[in-house]
């Protein structure tokens, strides 16, 4: 008579701090294998059942083994379980904030009465996994492998399914408003109720983000374009892991090489590297799947976002890098410039900020400081007196106080140089905002300055550093505006592209669903 029931339910359950130091324990003795939690737990006499346990990012589940294990009334809070092996798992009653599951294999788990916020399985291989009764919010499922599962009773607003492959699997019950599908509804065996619920009632707006780096100011961006700005805020992996890092780091060397050697043209390095990688799509296999990926998020989105973040490579504007730096890894470089591009070729509004700023302006031949002193904290900005009619003049009619936290900068000798934009704020010979000369060009707001962290709080805590504290200094009332600014512009997109679809004739699906 076997008694693996009984034996399961005789085992106490596992502390926070036990499970902590049994993980930790186990890692030490593991020798590069992947963590086996549930022999962890066993073999230290506990139960493989996780009862209130909370788990955040030190919590060391990257590359492990979860099988038959189940969270029940968990917290799990920022935790990575990347590249890690889930196998008959349940995760009942959960609350998973800014979890990741990126490049995971998920066999026969279920996830029942979570709310999943800010979720990332990009990459990730679902078979056989049911979602019930979930809330899946601002979920990402980018380039999944969905076989053989189910999304029962869940509502999945700004979860989107860029790139992903589905079979043999459904949606019953569901209510899928503001759900971003790109085209992969079609292959999801839907109830004619869930399928009425198809739709978008709001723009959406592409963010670019790294789940492995949580950052203070893109948690906030995603805030101010959620409840300011009144978007859908897609979450987008800025390095995807299906991009083979060794052939994207070798194609780029070529492509870069062979500027070099080539005549410029009177073009920019960045706009010859989007035409190299145009001309050549077979050499440059890996740079021209995510060239092609910018192409399909701006033909169903309504605005773009070119946050803020680490250095920008100093090959993209000639220059050798004065400090080795986190600059040299160009996934994200070449995502947002050819971002950038089609934003300008599609007129889809965008909004850099920071490094956005920064790129817009090298993608435009600037040229860049690569390290400047006391660019931290609030600083006071006007306009330019021949801006004050311009993009930013609602929300800069007064002087505005506003975050800066940065050590790359654009001096106004460099921009200057610039013919596709000029400089609308100067501050101690710094270009801290530009705009488009031409009327009636893309509405873009390109700002060196934060905006997002007048009164924002993200759905984490951050840690402790300048920019946190900087939520405490005064700033303006008025930096709310520019997020206005952009809802209107994004708001003016979608309905001009509503009024398109209506002029093509009817579709099979509703025209307020653009982007499944």
């Amino acid at each position: 008579m076997s008694h693996s029931g009984s034996t399961h339910r005789a085992l106490p359950a596992v502390s926070q701090a036990q499970f902590l130091s049994c993980l930790s324990e186990a890692g030490k003795r593991r020798d590069g294998a992947p963590l086996d939690v549930a022999a962890c737990l066993t073999a230290a006499g506990f139960s493989t059942q996780l009862s209130s346990i909370t788990l955040s990012a030190d919590t060391p589940l990257t590359h492990a083994l979860l099988c038959g294990v189940q969270f029940l009334n968990c917290t799990i809070d920022w935790c990575s379980f990347n590249a890690s092996s889930l196998s008959g798992s349940q995760f009942i009653a959960c609350n998973l904030r800014n979890a990741s599951f990126i490049d995971a294999s998920i066999e026969n788990c279920l996830f029942r009465d979570c709310i999943m916020r800010e979720v990332m399985m990009a990459c990730a291989s679902l078979d056989g996994v049911g979602f019930e009764r979930c809330d899946l919010v601002i979920g990402s499922f980018e380039n999944a492998r969905i076989l053989s599962s189910r999304f029962d009773t869940v509502t999945m607003a700004g979860t989107h399914f860029l790139n992903a492959e589905v079979r043999d699997s459904s949606i019953r019950n569901s209510n899928l408003e503001n759900s971003v599908f790109f085209d992969v509804l079609r292959d999801f065996d839907v109830d004619s109720d869930s399928r009425k619920t198809v739709g978008t009632t709001r723009p959406t707006a592409v963010l670019p983000v790294d789940p492995a780096d949580r950052g203070t100011s893109i948690p906030r961006v995603l805030v101010k374009l959620d409840q300011a700005a009144g978007m859908i805020p897609l979450r987008i992996a800025m390095r995807s892991p299906s991009i083979d890092r060794r052939k994207f780091d070798h194609e780029i060397g070529v492509a870069l090489q062979r500027i070099a050697v080539s005549p410029a043209g009177g073009l920019p390095i960045p706009q010859r590297l989007l035409q190299t990688v145009d001309d050549d799509p077979e050499t440059f296999a890996q740079l021209a799947s995510i060239t092609a990926k910018a192409k399909t998020l701006s033909a169903n989105v309504n605005a773009i976002v070119l946050p803020g973040g680490e250095d920008i490579p100093s090959a993209l504007y000639g220059e050798e890098e004065d400090t080795p730096r986190s600059g040299s890894d160009y996934r994200r470089s070449l995502l947002e410039l050819a971002l950038l591009r089609e934003s300008l070729n599609r007129g889809v509004p965008m909004m850099a900020i920071c490094r956005g700023f920064q790129l817009v302006n090298v993608y435009f031949g600037a040229k860049m400081l690569q390290n400047v002193e006391g660019q931290r904290g609030t600083r006071d900005f006007n306009l330019t007196q021949g801006s004050r009619n311009g993009i930013y003049g609602e929300a800069m009619r007064e002087t505005l106080a506003s975050v800066v936290s940065h050590h790359q900068a654009i001096p106004v000798s460099a921009q200057s140089l610039v013919e596709h934009l000029k400089p609308s704020v100067v501050h101690e010979g710094l270009v801290e905002a530009v705009e488009s000369p031409h009327a009636g060009g893309v509405p873009a707001l390109m700002l060196q300055f934060h905006p997002e962290f007048f009164r924002t709080e993200p759905m984490y805590r951050a840690p402790e550093s300048f920019v946190s504290r900087s939520e405490s200094l005064p700033m303006s009332a008025a930096n709310q505006i520019f997020w206005q600014i952009f809802s209107d512009a994004a708001g003016a997109h979608r309905a001009k592209q509503a009024v398109i679809r209506e002029l093509k004739g009817p579709r099979s699906v509703p025209p307020s669903a653009s982007a499944i």
